[in-house]
């Protein structure tokens, strides 16, 4: 099991570590995105996954699924399993 926080006033797509995906929750599709630190011309391609998403503390206890970007995280960021 894994663990993730998200901003709620961010409406982009959620990014997690691929050291918490399995390889069969990857799909054919990517995204596009741009850090706050990459230049203008900079972009990153991203894997889409399908991850199953439940959390007792937003009241939410049926499994769903959720649409995400895989990216690696930098050194600092939390991955809690």
């Amino acid at each position: 099991m894994g663990q993730g926080l998200r901003d709620t006033g961010n409406n982009a797509i959620i990014m997690v570590d691929p050291r918490l995906i399995n390889p069969q929750d990857y799909t054919s599709q990517i995204v596009y995105c741009r850090g706050t630190f990459d230049g203008p011309n900079a972009k990153q391609r991203l894997p889409i996954a399908m991850v199953r998403l439940s959390s007792v503390a937003l009241n939410c206890e049926n499994k769903m699924y959720v649409r995400v970007a895989v990216c690696n995280m930098s050194y600092g960021v939390l991955v809690k399993w």
